[in-house]
């Protein structure tokens, strides 16, 4: 039902590639494979699903032993002799002898993986629910409100939650591996909900006053859960209450009570799998290829993570940092170039020279805004999601990793989004809310009083600073009962410190410091 539901789904943008084995009108083998559309014969095809899918294997009788895995994959390459095979991840269980034939060895580069399990009868799984860890976590959460964790097994339920789940899962993925699942990839929703409707999905909420702070929407099937489809968490306060974690330990006691027996955590080396694992076993990578050059390349891979592990590292944390600085220096040199390599070389000199100081500002008149001319929210995740990478040399990973932390923190974005595009940002902390790295303001700003930091405006958005500066100063001086609203900024963002000046922000002879 899986990969007919995917195959429906995705009947536009991959093309099926199905071998089956037929005897006596009785089906023996199948394998079940895809390929983009829009294939040139050099493309990587992969078990159906993609990467929707963690597990891509094939059926057969077991008296027939290897013979039809063989067969297939030949029948394949035969029809697209260019294309790599790609099968991720094969348990131990499968028949996997063949590989280690002289043909197939050959051209087959094998990556081993540990996968992460929740196994309901280990005896380590029902003392997780008692550490000390958990039950902090916990008692915090029942402090912000009613707590509760909801299984959700209506597909009205479902639809009406998704939208939301969405927004969370994008910004969180958006922050820590720059991709954009839901908003690049649309028929995954629509994926999810025919899984849903075919009861093969498990979906649960924990919510404070019904407000979502986690979700996880993974695979069942028979008496195991896989951990896929959306595994989210608000990102607000997230380092103090921990929600994500509190969530798995309740759904493995929800899943324990419902008869399931193994919670799949699924391969990746995530920190956060490895201290819900009760155990562990081991899963195959299996890339079939006749391009020397492209098994040369997996080869050298596949040794990198193996010394990473042998000192360890974690390798694809090692491979997502070196993946992120690469973005991170098109993203500068794009912007250099846009700007003028001369102009940016000498202006980088002169921060050298002369580092950009950081100026205090304190409001000195009450704000009066009618808020309602210009629509600001607060803690948008969808006006984050809009974020471009014009008027500032922060790229979209950086900025939104940095909201991210800023969240974590307990701090508070004010955006203005108009057309798909987030035209204005600022955030507003205190100095129980400063990260590392951070500008903290001393001596003269009374503790817990509200600050202006972070500010970006898009070139687009410049006409309408002032008045998005001076509604969120008049937000938060409400909120603050009326007391004095403060503002940090850098000497050289000088639209910024002329627009707080302008709507009533004084400079103040104190300079800000850094932790």
């Amino acid at each position: 039902a899986f990969v007919i539901t995917w195959y429906q789904t995705y009947r536009n943008k991959y093309t099926p590639i199905v071998v089956k084995s037929v005897e006596n009108d009785k089906l023996i083998g199948l394998l079940t494979l895809a390929v983009l559309s829009a294939n040139n014969r050099k493309e990587s095809i992969m078990g159906a699903g993609q990467f929707e899918s963690y597990y891509h294997v094939w059926l057969t009788e077991a008296s027939d032993g290897e013979s039809f895995i063989k067969a297939a994959i030949q029948k394949v390459q035969q029809q697209f002799p260019l294309a790599n095979i790609h099968l991720r991840y094969i348990t131990l269980q499968t028949p996997l002898q063949w590989i280690k034939e002289p043909y197939w060895k050959s051209r087959i580069v094998v990556q081993s993986y540990s996968r992460p399990l929740m196994d309901m009868s280990h005896p380590d799984f029902s003392k997780m629910s008692h550490k000390t860890e958990f039950r902090n976590k916990l008692n915090r959460l029942k402090r912000l409100g009613e707590l509760t964790f909801e299984h959700i097994t209506s597909k009205e339920q479902f639809s009406d939650i998704l939208k939301e789940l969405m927004i969370q899962y994008d910004f969180r993925q958006g922050a820590m591996f720059n991709c954009n699942q839901f908003k690049e990839e649309p028929l995954k929703a629509n994926f999810l909900l025919a899984l849903f409707e075919k009861d093969l999905l498990h979906v649960s909420v924990l919510k404070v006053d019904k407000q979502f702070f986690a979700s996880i929407v993974a695979i069942a099937e028979r008496n195991w859960v896989h951990l896929g489809g959306i595994n989210v968490h608000t990102p607000f306060h997230a380092r103090f209450y921990s929600p994500g974690f509190v969530h798995f330990i309740l759904l493995g006691q929800q899943l324990a009570k419902e008869g399931f027996t193994i919670f799949d955590l699924t391969p990746g080396g995530d920190s956060y799998k490895e201290r819900m694992a009760t155990r562990h076993d081991e899963v195959l990578e299996v890339v079939i290829s006749s391009n020397l050059t492209f098994r040369v390349k997996r080869l050298l891979r596949k040794h990198f993570y193996k010394s990473l592990t042998k000192v360890g590292k974690w390798p694809l944390g090692v491979e997502l940092s070196l993946r992120k600085r690469f973005y991170i220096f098109k993203g500068r040199l794009r912007k250099a170039r846009k700007e003028g390599i001369l102009s940016t070389v000498l202006e980088r000199a002169k921060n050298l020279v002369q580092r950009p100081t950081d100026t205090v500002y304190i409001s000195t008149t009450a704000f009066q805004v009618d808020n309602a001319e210009l629509p600001i929210n607060k803690n948008s995740l969808s006006d984050l999601l809009q974020f471009e990478a014009e008027g500032t040399w922060m790229t979209r990973w950086e900025f939104l990793e940095d909201a991210m932390h800023r969240f974590g923190v307990g701090q508070v974005a004010y955006t203005l989004s108009e057309a798909g595009r987030l035209l204005a940002c600022v955030w507003q902390r205190n100095d129980t809310s400063a990260t590392q790295g951070e500008t903290l303001v001393h001596n003269f700003c009374p503790t817990g009083a509200a600050l202006l930091q972070g500010f970006y405006c898009h070139p687009e958005g410049q006409n309408k600073l002032e008045s998005f500066l001076a509604a969120v100063a008049s937000a938060v001086a409400k909120d603050q009962q009326g007391s004095q609203v403060y503002a940090v900024t850098t000497s050289k963002e000088k639209h910024i410190c002329q627009t707080l000046e302008a709507i009533g922000f004084q400079k103040t002879d104190h300079l800000a410091t850094s932790l």
